[in-house]
């Protein structure tokens, strides 16, 4: 059971590379004392580091209430949000990044110690004097590696030159700086650059040009990404350990809860330059530059290891365990040991270990750095060590025996087999896991985009997806307002759906304590808060547990990908409830006259086609057989409007299309023709049809005021009265048309009945 503090990780975007790597370090801290970790995303749905640099304009209170403390990774937030949680009392500690006045404790890389080694080494090792900056200086981290950079070109006696400004963090930024260079006739012959993927992105637009790297350009980077170390050339860069960096600041924001003793201002995780091919230096495999601290090789901070001192400090050298997880020491020692003591057992001739201690031995290092580079490096070292071995010992195999320094490489070969098994079954894992990832992620994009998907609220799209917990809450007052309702939940175990469907709940308490307890963090498992927010259309928040992604280059994580696919589906139902509301409306105006709201003469005829011709008992009077159709034409219309203007007579249309209805039955039709021309459909008998007609000429004739002025009319009325299936909609509508003109030949305000086409009676 959780029962240590919650802390609240501001990020820009949930994974990738940096993002994932600071989550796993700060979770990993945060669960050994007990708690848990949410991470609210400030970045719109679907967008990533590489589309915003700066700072997002994020300022809701969401999950303040609900957190003990903040971490503020960098492009998080900006300074006024940071100083409102401050203001609140709430612990904030930043990572990767700095604010200058608010006096906050920041968890930060060696920025100036890494470029420092950075040019250190292209100055003594490769002889360059003409060394460039690349990099975007839009975050804090990026300016201290260029004012590192200028310092360390001065200590060396060199004039450092101006950034050259790359217009993001990504590929694209990086070539689009080697293509300057290029048009610059290439005025360094080194560079160091703020971040990997530019590094990798100058690389590429440098060798696409004809340029050499290292040859003609050596090139350093800053990150050590997973991936950029099977480039050709191999990228040389500082190592910040990401995990590192945003384990410290959760260590800085723990202590801040305890209210211990922490000394202000910024702390450096330690980083380390790697050194590879694209500086220059030939085959290197990935060897840290540094020295192995002193006291390092204490395993477990209690004693040396068994095994050789010298393969330990190599070893150490290579892998880089932290100091601040005893179990990492404790895991490289107990590797020694189990390869020293085999190796140790055979060159004293003693008997063949088999592939217990191989197989131990990979499993204890491939979890200490578990990547491709890694286990090159430790089988370059374990091999160079093995060979040492070999020929401090000579053989002494007993006859018949095979010798002792073969049965030593067998050996070697058995621990370098174990570790490239141990490897492959890792990448094995990361495919199989990518492609479930790759299908999960086409199955919510058909579910959510496909118009017969059902509703997104109710995330029966989570069903297909390795998520257990989810909910999706949207805003009750509206994007400014800080209530949300609970939509929809899916919970594959348990009873959440009951407990939060439909719960109403202020922003600052956003994720529900019940959703955020189903975070294990023992397992990496992070309640994640996503704005499902995207294109200026703000639905509300995505809450859902989930593992930590810190191997996608793309920051476009799946989370983040779910939030902006939500904000979509959002948006096409929305859209689709408006095209249908504008159909219904233009078929409205289609049929309806604009004035008066009545049906026109169109829809008129097709509702008398459907009186006249549908099925019925045609013997029978009334609504089952007969019908009377009414013509009308208002007499004195025309003075009215010509006096009075438009506008009047539109309003005494109006008024007579009113009282029209109030003097017709449920079911009867009225309709305008336009002009001063209705018509009207009564499922009614002859000896009914008149009663009618009279109440409405009484009602149309009465006085309406308008503009001050008294103004009457009357209606000239012709009936058609016809039965189902002997008169088409045309013939019956004519027939009442020609009776009203008889009408009003003999006297304005008059009827005349046409009974079945046999003429007329006044």
């Amino acid at each position: 059971m959780v029962t240590g503090p919650t802390v609240a990780v501001l990020a820009p975007i949930t994974g990738g590379f940096y993002y994932g790597g600071l989550l796993t370090g700060i979770t990993r801290e945060v669960a050994a004392a007990g708690g848990r970790v949410l991470l609210v995303q400030t970045l719109d749905a679907g967008l990533s580091g590489d589309d915003v640099l700066e700072a997002p304009e994020f300022g809701n209170p969401t999950a303040r209430d609900v957190a003990d403390g903040f971490l503020a990774l960098a492009a998080s937030t900006r300074p006024l949000h940071l100083d409102k949680l401050r203001a609140e009392g709430r612990p904030v500690v930043l990572v990767g990044h700095t604010a200058d006045g608010l006096g906050l404790r920041s968890a930060m890389p060696d920025n100036a110690g890494g470029v420092h080694a950075a040019v250190a080494h292209l100055v003594r090792e490769h002889g360059h004097t003409r060394i460039g900056f690349i990099g975007n200086l839009s975050q804090s981290d990026m300016q201290e590696r260029f004012a590192a950079y200028e310092d360390a070109m001065r200590l060396h006696g060199l004039a450092p030159a101006p950034c050259f400004h790359a217009p993001d963090n990504a590929l694209v930024g990086g070539r689009a700086v080697a293509a300057r260079l290029v048009a610059d006739g290439l005025p360094v012959t080194a560079v160091v650059v703020a971040t990997d993927r530019n590094a990798l992105g100058v690389v590429e637009g440098l060798r696409e040009a004809g340029v050499s790297v290292p040859a003609d350009v050596a090139v350093t980077g800053f990150d050590d990404v997973e991936g950029h170390t099977s480039t050709a050339p191999c990228l040389t860069t500082v190592n910040q350990q990401f995990d590192r960096v945003g384990a410290l600041g959760a260590r800085l924001l723990l202590a801040e809860l305890r209210r211990d003793a922490v000394a202000p201002g910024r702390h450096t995780s330690p980083g380390e330059l790697v050194l590879r091919t694209s500086c220059g230096c030939p085959g290197t495999l990935g060897m840290h530059a540094g020295e192995v601290p002193a006291g390092a090789l204490r395993g477990d901070g209690a004693r040396e290891p068994a095994g050789l001192p010298e393969l330990h400090r190599a070893l150490h050298a290579a892998l880089q365990p932290d100091p601040h997880q005893p179990a990492a020491g404790a895991a490289l020692a107990a590797a020694v040991d189990v390869v020293a003591q085999a190796l140790e057992a055979v060159a004293a001739g003693g008997e063949d270990p088999g592939e217990a201690p191989p197989a131990r031995a990979a499993a204890l290092l491939q979890e200490l750095r578990p990547t491709p580079e890694a286990l090159r490096v430790v089988s370059a070292v374990v091999g160079e060590h093995v060979m040492r071995v070999v020929a401090a010992h000579p053989d002494t195999g007993a006859p018949g025996r095979e010798p002792d320094r073969q049965r030593l490489i067998a050996l070697h070969s058995r621990i370098v087999s174990a570790l490239w098994s141990s490897t492959t079954a890792r990448l094995m894992e990361q495919w199989v896991r990518q492609e479930a990832t790759i299908a999960e992620q086409y199955a919510v994009s058909m579910s959510l985009l496909h118009r017969g998907g059902g509703d997104p609220r109710s995330l029966d799209w989570m069903t297909s997806t390795h998520v257990g917990a989810g909910c999706v809450a949207l805003w009750e007052d509206g994007p400014d307002g800080e209530r949300l309702r609970v939509a929809g939940v899916h919970d594959r175990h348990g009873d959440l759906a009951a407990r939060l469907g439909g719960e109403v709940l202020g922003v600052r308490s956003f994720p529900p304590r019940a959703l955020l307890e189903r975070a294990d963090p023992a397992a990496q498992e992070v309640a994640y808060v996503l704005p499902v927010r995207a294109r200026g259309s703000d639905w509300g928040l995505l809450a859902v547990v989930g593992r930590i992604d810190a191997q996608t280059l793309d920051a476009r994580a799946t989370y983040n990908h779910w939030a902006a696919l939500l904000a979509v589906a959002f948006e096409q139902e929305q859209l689709l409830v408006a095209l249908r509301a504008s159909e219904e409306q233009q078929r409205r105006r289609a049929l309806h006259d604009a004035v008066t709201g009545l049906p026109n003469r169109t829809l008129f005829l097709e509702l008398l086609t459907r009186a006249l011709e549908g099925p019925g008992d045609r013997t029978s009077d009334g609504a089952g057989g007969e019908f009377a159709v009414l013509f009308l034409d208002l007499d004195g219309f025309k003075q009215v409007n010509d006096t009075l203007g438009h506008h009047a007579g539109d309003r005494l249309l109006v008024a007579v299309a009113e009282r029209l209805l109030g003097a017709m039955r449920p079911g009867d039709v009225a309709a305008r023709f336009g002009g001063d021309e209705f018509a009207v459909l009564l499922a009614a008998p002859a000896e009914e049809v008149v009663a009618i007609v009279e109440r409405m000429q009484r009602a149309i004739a009465l006085p309406v005021l308008l503009d001050g002025r008294p103004a009457a009319v009357s209606a000239s009325v012709g009936i058609a009265v016809r039965r189902r299936g002997r008169s088409t909609a045309e013939q019956a509508l004519r027939d009442a048309d020609q009776a009203m003109y008889r009408a009003k030949s003999a006297r304005r305000g008059s009827w005349v009945l046409d009974a079945d086409g046999g003429g007329g009676t006044v």
